[in-house]
């Protein structure tokens, strides 16, 4: 009993070092290339009902490491844009977004757009937050494809957050000047359940809606 007592604690302590979690097999792929989504057409200001379109295609084709050959993936990558309608904060700590994806309509070209899933209290807060963009395989199976057509529904000043990056030359970010500071985090969002400042980068995509001339 007496060498238990001491026996027990230097069992506690193997298990610290060995019983954790065990670590992540390495993986047997090359991970996919980027999905970066481009806009289109890629202006400023655009009226009430015309539609932008956010794309990508990118190789379906990723490297074996144990063949060293090239296969194709049965994974389809999803992406999440984030919507935002600008405006002057009222107070230093107020937003200087609202969320407005519940201001625009959807049409899917390639892969499909969905609402997150879910059956909590504050899911209208959620659905107007973002949509959930799904790619599709071209026929061959060899691209992976997204075609993704928004139409602003009521003019103002607007802003989509991709996680990753929007794939274009102009981001129309001196239409962020009368919000908040270029060069500064100053991008003040509403996200999920909380807030988040974000630099201005090639995550943000600003534009103009108007009326009907």
């Amino acid at each position: 009993m007496k060498n238990a007592r001491f026996l027990i604690p230097l069992l506690l302590l193997l298990c610290a070092f060995q019983c954790g979690d065990p670590p992540d097999p390495d993986p047997i792929t090359s991970p996919l290339e980027p999905m970066v989504l481009s806009v289109f057409p890629n202006v400023p200001e655009v009226s009430v009902g015309d539609t932008l379109w956010l794309s990508a295609n990118i190789s379906n084709r990723v490297l074996d490491f144990a063949t060293g050959d090239s296969t194709l993936t049965h994974h389809i990558p999803y992406v999440e844009v984030a919507f935002y309608r600008l405006k002057v904060p009222l107070t230093k700590n107020d937003y200087n977004t609202v969320i407005a994806a519940n201001e625009f309509d959807f049409y899917a070209a390639m892969g499909e757009v969905e609402k997150e899933a879910c059956n909590w209290s504050g899911c209208a807060h959620w659905e107007n937050l973002h949509r959930i963009l799904v790619p599709e395989f071209s026929p061959d199976s060899a691209r992976i494809q997204l075609q993704t057509g928004i139409v602003p529904q009521s003019i103002g000043y607007f802003a989509l957050y991709y996680s990753h990056n929007f794939g274009v030359e102009n981001y129309h970010r001196e239409l962020y000047e009368k919000f908040g500071e270029l060069d500064n985090y100053s991008f003040f969002a509403q996200g999920r359940g909380s807030v988040f400042w974000s630099a201005i980068d090639q995550r943000l995509y600003f534009f103009k809606v108007v009326n009907h001339e």
